[in-house]
């Protein structure tokens, strides 16, 4: 293993929602030769191409013949006259400038002149000596300055070394992150015939990063599925919200080839999901339950119930989910979450309810809630009595007792329930008319930005209108032309929808949406990219705040941040609602200069709260990116703090990025720092 910059999978946090690949320290040689036969002398000769790497490597082979078998490995040393070595940062933000490091050690006897050429993004990089003599044994290091012009994508880092006997060559990129916050706004019109003008829908972003999709269809909750993107991608990964992120993926397919095509071209549905189930079941504990965070050992329990829906759904779906878990988690549910409604439907959807257990549910029912009676009802649906099913729901649908969001346990909210209503109606009367008295509302209250929901509220809201969706038929009896500047754009047509992609929208001059035909139409307007003019600014939002601030060793504010110490950033939270937080998220993004360190490694330092009147925040899970640390826990009333140690590990001038909180339940409840600037000085 060396260190080096290669790609992975997206980072999650700001990377994550972008679709930028972030980096990771390690570059992994590792070579298979495949079975080879031997010559009659029983000797064979291999040979690799071992890329840019000094150190050791472990050669290992295994034989076999018909009455033998062995093994054997030696350590080879890879080296070279002249080691050629740069430490470059992880990632950049736009605006940053660093000074890249490189080391050149002489591992020779005798003096060794190198001819040294770097490139950044194909141009020869700036105070980069032509010639260094390196003493025997001797090191040098190059300092290059590294200015971040550039908005996002990567820079590319070419290094090219020859000392007459030898010669190296390497190039890298380091990602670019955006110094500005990535947005995603969706406007929803409803159109007849006739012309519609759309260009101020598209105007007010940055062209060279905006993508516009444009949706029409005469279903009306097609438009807010645009929230599945949101969904689909969520930063974080309790069990909870990996299910509602694997949900739609295999219930919904069929849309979301028309919400968000990228994923059926470039085939990740497959990956997400078979990722998705794995992270489901390194949740599931010995009992069968799942916990709520990696790593726990205690199930909880309404969301055990939901994870094991989810796999069922998933299972039902094609995808591979083994069996004994499945009767694992079947099995918690039927010993701990009987008595729940959604308990019992999930165990009629797993096939595990008999006859008296559906006799039970008129009584059990009467004593619930009207979302309870909404599952009940699904449930004798499920246990093949469609008859009380129907029945059970008219009672159901007869109210609706608006509750307050609930922060933790079944994590409740007006807004589910009203999508459960629409879901329940769709199982047990497919299509039917008098379904649609469900949409209208359900439409309305998506209306706002995706942030705002949470994903139990997103998941059952775009499941009730996708199946809604699939289960009736749409006449495509309209025609609808999208004209640009003039020019009539072609869409991507399908049998609910016409679609257009828009880039750089905002550089049109016109934009027109013309219609022939009769009835309403509903069009979605969506941009990503970046509003013009755009900053991370503080904000505040539902009664909380935070601040962030870069402490030294002793605790004091640090007045010169120097490379290679270690510092401590300390994150201020305010909880001004006079009752705790469950469920809140605190993501903080780290300068580029800047490395985490592992707490969980021996030798870290540490720093206890010891402020009167401030509690220690105390996360329940955190997890440890490169480019930011999430916390998760209970934020109590009044003030908290937490602490985390980072190394300088690059000098320059950085961006120092916000910290952000929000209640995942109530995301309506939030707030941010807003950025800064930090300057790392060389040691």
């Amino acid at each position: 293993v060396r260190k080096g910059i290669v790609p992975q999978k997206p980072g999650g946090g700001m990377a994550e929602r972008m679709g930028i690949e972030m980096p990771t320290v390690a570059k992994l040689v590792s070579f298979w030769s495949g079975v080879l036969e031997s010559d009659e002398r029983g000797e064979i000769r291999v040979s690799f191409d071992v890329p840019q790497y000094i150190g050791k490597l472990r050669v290992m082979v295994a034989a076999v013949d018909p009455v033998r078998m062995g093994s054997a490995e030696r350590w080879v040393r890879v080296t070279s006259d002249v080691v050629v070595l740069a430490s470059p940062p992880r990632f950049l933000y736009s605006g940053d400038e660093a000074e890249l490091p490189i080391a050149l050690k002489n591992a020779t006897d005798e003096t060794q002149r190198v001819k040294l050429t770097v490139k950044l993004d194909g141009e020869p990089a700036e105070g980069v000596p032509g010639s260094i003599e390196l003493k025997p044994k001797g090191t040098e290091v190059v300092w290059v300055p590294v200015g971040v012009g550039k908005l996002t994508g990567t820079i590319a880092v070419e290094i090219e070394a020859d000392w007459g006997k030898g010669r190296f060559s390497d190039g890298f990129e380091i990602p670019v992150l955006p110094n500005a916050p990535f947005r995603r706004e969706a406007r929803y019109v409803q159109v007849g015939p006739g012309e519609t003008d759309l260009l101020a829908s598209v105007k007010g972003w940055l062209p060279e990063h905006q993508t516009t999709r444009i949706t029409l269809t005469p279903a009306l909750g097609l438009s807010r599925l645009a929230h599945l993107k949101y969904l689909i991608r969520y930063p974080y990964g309790c069990v909870e919200q990996t299910s509602s992120s694997l949900l739609p993926l295999v219930k919904l397919r069929p849309i979301l080839e028309l919400v968000d095509p990228d994923l059926i071209e470039e085939g990740e549905i497959e990956v997400r999901v078979q990722s998705g189930i794995a992270r489901l079941l390194s949740m599931q504990t010995p009992s069968g339950g799942f916990a709520f965070w990696p790593g726990g050992g205690s199930p909880a329990r309404w969301a055990s119930v939901y994870a094991t829906f989810v796999l069922l759904e998933a299972k039902e779906a094609g995808y591979g989910v083994p069996e004994s878990a499945l009767k694992m988690a079947l099995d918690y549910v039927d010993r701990y979450a009987r008595a729940e409604p959604f308990g019992y439907f999930v165990l009629a959807r797993g096939g595990r309810l008999d006859s008296a257990d559906l006799d039970e549910i008129p009584d059990l029912a009467a004593k619930t809630s009207a979302e309870g009676k909404l599952f009940f009802a699904g449930a004798l649906f499920l246990g093949g009595r469609a008859e009380s099913a129907d029945e059970l729901l008219r009672e159901a649908l007869k109210t609706y007792a608006v509750r307050s969001r609930s922060l933790f346990g079944d994590f409740y909210s007006p807004l589910r329930e009203r999508a459960v209503r629409l879901y329940i109606r769709e199982l047990i009367h497919p299509g039917a008319p008098e379904n649609q008295v469900e949409v209208v509302p359900l439409v309305r209250e998506l209306g706002r930005h995706s942030w705002y929901y949470s994903t139990q509220e997103l998941a059952w809201s775009t499941l009730a209108l996708g199946t809604r969706i699939q289960n009736v038929p749409y006449s495509r009896d309209y025609e609808a032309s999208l004209m640009a500047n003039g020019e009539e754009l072609q869409p991507r047509k399908a049998d609910k929808a016409l679609v257009w992609f828009i880039k750089s929208a905002s550089k049109l001059r016109e934009l027109k949406l013309r219609v022939k035909g009769k009835g309403a139409l509903y069009a979605a307007i969506e941009n990503a990219g970046f509003r013009e003019g755009d900053r991370f600014e503080p904000a505040s939002e539902g009664g909380v705040e935070v601040s962030k601030r870069l402490l030294d060793e002793t605790g004091a504010l640090a007045q010169e941040i120097k490379q290679g110490e270690v510092y401590f950033v300390e994150i201020t939270l305010t909880n001004r609602r006079g009752y705790a937080l469950r469920n809140v998220a605190v993501e903080d993004f780290i300068p580029a200069g800047f490395e985490i360190e592992n707490p969980r490694l021996p030798g870290t330092a540490r720093r206890w709260i010891s402020e009167k009147g401030v509690r220690e925040f105390k996360p329940e899970y955190v997890d440890y990116r490169d480019e930011s640390v999430r916390a998760f826990g209970t934020l109590h009333s009044g003030r908290s703090k937490y602490l985390y140690v980072v190394r300088a590990v690059t000098p320059g001038r950085f961006l120092m990025p916000p910290v952000n909180v929000v209640v995942m339940y109530s995301p309506d409840i939030r707030a941010s720092s807003g950025a800064g600037e930090v300057k790392v000085l060389r040691r």
